[in-house]
């Protein structure tokens, strides 16, 4: 099958240079997904468009970012090479994460 097929729909046409890991968030109605190579998490709402909900970044360079899901009282546990983080509500980069218990 192609990219050309009309058996396939581009759901975000968001140019990422490495997209993975999508999840539907039910009670956000929204789709998650992150550009790992980015360092972005992405949230796309059905007629609202794409938004980056954050960067993980160090010293100015985009932190690999493998997967993330949303937390239950809000934020997201993130997961990078070197550590799984927790970010707190509203958090749109580093400083609003917080590491272990």
């Amino acid at each position: 099958m192609s990219w050309a097929d009309p058996g396939w729909e581009v759901a975000v046409a968001a140019g990422a240079e490495l997209g993975e890991r999508p999840f539907w968030d039910p009670a956000d109605g929204c789709l998650l997904w992150v550009d790992i190579n980015a360092g972005r998490l992405h949230r796309y709402r059905p007629g609202a468009g794409d938004e980056v909900v954050l960067e993980l970044a160090d010293g100015g360079r985009p932190v690999a970012l493998g997967a993330a899901a949303p937390r239950r009282g809000g934020g997201y546990v993130l997961a990078t090479a070197g550590h799984v983080l927790r970010t707190r509500p509203g958090a749109r980069g580093h400083p609003a994460f917080s590491f272990g218990g």
